[in-house]
């Protein structure tokens, strides 16, 4: 199982990247990759060092983002011959770079989401964003609100590129969005555009836009489309509500008739049978990873490690080894919290 995500994640780069280079052919790459899945670390370097230093942008990437080849013997045997770690260090950043100046989507990926600078991600950004990839639309919409203190903020030019990243499916960007709208938080005060972003968030199955969403519709509930929506949406929030809005649930499972509490439990129920049953949606994939960490007696799994996996701006690919590894994540998992989710303006 673990062989077969990370397989999953590390074909996936390899596929959206080749239509960008003019590379030696795959079936060279592939016995180093096998390799790697198959856990002997040491033999895919020596196949894949060949390549990255050929300019193969794939082993230039795998090379610099996999924490697995980093600790290899074979690394630190190449190491050796640069003349230290902090040498090998630098080599890789600037494999990253070339590859992502090539177009390479992963290493424009991981150069927008831990670049060594602010002007570096912000470099990598407006290139990526310019090539369509999503992440990168999203952050330098986040940078364009002055989040990073990058500039005079240009909340026009924000709100274009979080809205590519969000119709492009990035939750996260819907929910920067639905939460500056509905709070006057660097927009215009907008309370339902907010929502309609809000719900468009958990359309696409991220759980974390469901509290300002009940939140509205308890201040307002003509906002959400009337008292049952409200309802529904403290109901299916009802994990996460503190005292102050279960007491607004109770009021309004109060003020209903019987008929519309039905409906309105029903409804909460069905959307978290649906997003966690779609593996399109980031409650899915959270949901699937728990499923899987859990049958594998993993005592590191819990509910925070597989959502921020699945959906928080930091390089996907490099957090799904890290927990696939079962390395020490936490730590890197709270800093992209923090980073991202506050940038945001969710709080």
């Amino acid at each position: 199982m673990k062989l077969h995500r990370l397989f999953v994640s590390l074909t996936c780069c390899l596929l959206l990247a080749a239509p960008l280079r003019a590379q030696v052919p795959l079936s060279d790459l592939q016995p180093g990759v096998d390799l790697l899945l198959a856990g002997d670390v040491e033999s895919a370097a020596d196949i894949l060092l060949p390549l990255a230093e050929r300019g193969d942008l794939d082993a230039r990437y795998l090379l610099a983002t996999d924490a697995q080849l980093g600790k290899s013997l074979a690394m630190e045997g190449w190491r050796g011959s640069l003349g230290g770690p902090e040498a090998a260090v630098e080599q890789l950043q600037a494999w990253l770079g070339t590859a992502a100046d090539a177009g390479h989507p992963g290493a424009l990926e991981a150069m927008v989401s831990r670049g060594q600078s602010l002007a570096t991600r912000l470099h990598y950004a407006e290139r990526g964003a310019g090539a369509g990839l999503p992440i990168a639309q999203e952050w330098l919409g986040v940078v364009r609100f002055g989040a990073y203190g990058e500039g005079e903020a240009r909340p026009e030019d924000a709100v274009a590129w979080l809205r590519l990243a969000a119709e492009a499916g990035r939750s996260s960007a819907a929910i920067a969005l639905g939460v500056r709208y509905l709070n006057g938080n660097d927009l215009p005060l907008d309370r339902n555009h907010g929502v309609q972003w809000l719900i468009y968030a958990t359309d696409l199955g991220d759980p974390t836009a469901l509290l300002p969403l009940a939140r509205a519709g308890t201040s307002d509930p003509s906002l959400v489309g009337g008292r049952e929506e409200a309802l529904r949406w403290l109901m299916t929030a009802q994990e996460n509500l503190g005292e102050g809005l279960a007491r607004s649930a109770r009021e309004l499972r109060d003020s209903l008739e019987r008929d519309a509490v039905r409906r309105a439990e029903d409804d909460a129920r069905i959307w978290w049978e649906r997003k966690r049953a779609d593996l399109s949606t980031a409650l899915g994939r959270t949901d699937r990873w728990l499923q899987e960490s859990f049958e594998e007696d993993r005592d590191w799994a819990n509910w925070e490690v597989a959502f921020l996996a699945s959906n928080v701006d930091c390089p996907a690919p490099t957090l799904q080894r890290l927990v696939i590894n079962n390395y020490e994540a936490s730590g890197h998992f709270d800093a992209c919290m923090r980073d991202g989710l506050s940038a945001y303006g969710v709080r």
